[in-house]
């Protein structure tokens, strides 16, 4: 073999090596760049697995108060009807007592909140319990969010009408 043919191949060699230096070291970076994004999901997930914890945590929390919240409205002393029903009775009111709380269904506009996600606010048929015979408390919500409101009312004849006292959405 000539002294050319020689320098030919050790120059290939050399192009050869230089190339496969260069592929390898790209491919180098490739993983490098890939070891250190891996990194950064890892602590993003771990970030996000952690947030997720806490935010469960909490759910769980608000959802034990408000069932300790219901347990203690729909555990209030229960009301004397019949005492209720005479008292209306000596103000001239002829209906029954199921139909003051009836008649609020048809009252939402006294709720003062606005309803979300498109629900429009309305009292619940049934959520509506006369405490006195001036005062009832019920509930209201839209399908995404409840609350309480405690109105008192005012009977002339067959007329009922209403004044909100307090409410508070849950």
């Amino acid at each position: 073999m000539s002294t050319k043919e020689r320098t030919m191949w050790v120059g290939m060699l050399i192009i050869i090596l230089v190339a496969s230096l260069s592929i390898t070291n790209q491919y180098k970076n490739k993983l490098i760049n890939l070891v250190e994004e891996k990194e950064i999901l890892s602590n993003k997930y771990t970030k996000l697995k952690d947030e997720n914890q806490n935010l469960t945590t909490t759910v769980s929390n608000l959802n034990i108060d408000l069932k300790s919240q219901n347990e203690l409205i729909y555990n209030l002393p229960k009301i004397d009807q019949s005492m209720i029903k005479f008292l209306l009775d000596d103000k001239g009111f002829q209906g029954e007592i199921k139909d003051i709380e009836s008649n609020l269904l048809n009252h939402s506009d006294l709720i003062p909140y606005e309803g979300i996600l498109g629900g429009t606010m309305h009292f619940y048929e049934g959520g509506t319990h006369a405490v006195t015979d001036q005062w009832v408390v019920t509930s209201f919500g839209d399908g995404h969010m409840e609350g309480y409101m405690i109105l008192s009312y005012d009977l002339n004849g067959e007329k009922i009408t209403w004044k909100v006292i307090d409410s508070y959405l849950y």
